[in-house]
C-alpha cells in the first residue's frame, strides 16, 4: 500500500493566491454600499475567493492510500473504489496556455458507489493512473478517445484499452 498527499509547494501558492484575491475583493468591498452594482460583483468575487480556499484547504488534507484492491481517499469524507468495480475512467487535460504547453490533468474514477477525482499535482498521480488504466483493461472498459490520449502523454502504454465509441461520446 502506498500513501499520496498533494505536496505542500503545490498548496501554498494557492492559499497565497486565495488570500491576495480575498483581500483585493473584500478590502473595496468595506468602504462602498453593499447594494451596488460594484458592492455585488466584490462580494461575488469574494465568495469564490472563500470558495477557493476552501477547495485549497481540502487538498491539504487529502490522502491517498493505492492498493492492490483499489484506492482509498480520505479528505472531508472516506470514498473508495475497489479496482473491480470501476465503471468509468476519465483523464483530462486542462491548458493554461493558449498552446497547451502548461497545465495539469484531472482523473476521474467512478463506481456504483463513489467518484473520485485527483489532480496530477498529487504525489504519485503517475502510479495511481497507471493502476487505474490497467483496472479499466482488465474490466474492458472503453475509454475515450482524449483520454487514451492523455494516457500516452503521460508515457502509459495504450495499445491493451478499448476506445469509446463516437455514439457512446454523445451519449455522454
Amino acid at each position: 500500500m502506498t500513501s499520496h498527499r498533494y505536496p505542500k509547494h503545490t498548496i501554498v501558492p494557492d492559499y497565497i493566491r486565495a488570500s491576495v484575491g480575498g483581500l483585493l475583493t473584500w478590502g473595496p468591498f468595506t468602504a462602498i454600499p453593499a447594494n451596488s452594482a460594484a458592492g455585488v460583483v466584490l462580494s461575488l468575487l469574494g465568495i469564490l475567493f472563500i470558495i477557493f480556499a476552501g477547495r485549497t484547504w481540502v487538498r491539504g488534507r487529502t490522502n491517498v492510500q493505492s492498493s492492490e484492491e483499489g484506492l482509498a481517499v480520505t479528505a472531508l469524507r472516506s470514498k473508495m473504489i475497489l479496482w473491480q468495480d470501476i465503471a468509468s475512467l476519465e483523464l483530462r487535460y486542462f491548458a493554461t496556455k493558449r498552446d497547451r504547453s502548461e497545465g495539469w490533468m484531472q482523473l476521474t474514477l467512478k463506481s456504483t458507489d463513489a467518484t473520485l477525482r485527483l489532480e496530477s499535482a498529487m504525489e504519485g498521480f503517475e502510479s495511481i493512473t497507471r493502476a487505474a488504466a490497467r483496472a479499466a483493461a482488465r474490466r474492458g472498459l472503453p475509454l475515450s478517445p482524449s483520454t487514451q490520449e492523455n494516457l500516452r502523454a503521460l508515457e502509459l502504454p495504450t495499445d491493451h484499452l478499448t476506445e469509446r465509441s463516437p455514439e457512446m461520446n454523445q451519449v455522454r
